[in-house]
């Protein structure tokens, strides 16, 4: 046998054998991406987006993180619009 057929012969042997040298990576079926959001930043909660600790406003990223925090903290959301002209001086959460 020549150099060359060696060679592709060990080429080959270790292409079919790769597969079973590496680890089984599995992901379950149940598998989904998790996005977080901390709710400490949030001093005070509005139909369209919150205001921080620092006094600045912010969008909702999504309709979900708003209607969570509109569930979990009732005591510190307005059902409405956030107006920079109006100043709303609501109290922020203490946590």
């Amino acid at each position: 046998m020549t150099m060359t057929a060696k060679t592709i012969l060990a080429v080959a042997v270790l292409m079919a054998t790769a597969p079973l040298m590496l680890p089984a990576v599995t992901t379950p079926a149940q598998a989904q991406a998790a996005v977080t959001f901390d709710f400490g930043r949030v001093g005070y909660g509005y139909r369209d987006g919150y205001v921080d600790r620092e006094r600045r406003y912010h969008r909702w990223q999504n309709k979900r993180e708003a209607r969570y925090y509109r569930e979990q903290y009732r005591d510190y959301y307005a059902d409405e619009r956030y107006s920079r002209r109006d100043r709303h001086h609501h109290v922020f959460r203490a946590d």
